[in-house]
């Protein structure tokens, strides 16, 4: 429901991208991901994935899809909490889709979807690592694209984010 609240966003044009970001980041695995689509279908005789893609911009649609893909498959208490390469890798593709996306024919930078993953990234050396996987996904430099991207006014309080996180 909260998905479909999104979609609706209060009567407002447009789809509520954050609320939806929040209500698939709060889907704890990927099998519970499935429930939900599950659940969409039979509550509104809809695809959740074909709802999101008719109502969200390509770049937007795949963070979405980064967002599950980084999920661990089922919650299992044994299994060690060690980051996986999927999410270093999930963090970094969704900042490049923030990065990539465009209003019309203009381009632009979705600092919301910036925001989450550095609220998600748990430590400075982690976000270090999230940084050399980007460079081997996309050849660049993660700090000089935040820079590019982001107005300067942007970039200081976006970084306080991840220099708040403790060191290891």
């Amino acid at each position: 429901k909260q998905i479909k609240m999104a979609f609706q966003n209060d009567g407002w044009p447009g789809t509520n991208k954050d609320a939806l970001r929040q209500a698939l980041r709060d889907i704890p695995t990927k099998s519970e991901f499935r429930k939900v689509m599950t659940s969409y279908q039979r509550l509104y005789n809809s695809s959740l994935l074909g709802d999101m893609q008719k109502a969200l911009k390509s770049t937007e649609y795949d963070e979405m899809l980064y967002i599950v893909s980084s999920k661990p498959e089922t919650n299992n208490p044994n299994k060690s909490q060690a980051l996986t390469t999927d999410q270093l890798q999930s963090w970094a593709k969704r900042l490049k889709a923030a990065f990539d996306i465009t209003y019309g024919p203009f381009p632009g930078t979705d600092e919301q979807a910036i925001k989450a993953v550095f609220l998600e990234i748990p430590t400075q050396a982690v976000f270090s690592q999230v940084g050399v996987v980007y460079k081997s996904l996309y050849g660049n430099d993660l700090i000089a694209d935040l820079k590019s991207e982001l107005e300067f006014w942007e970039y200081d309080p976006m970084m306080q984010i991840i220099s708040s996180k403790p060191k290891n």
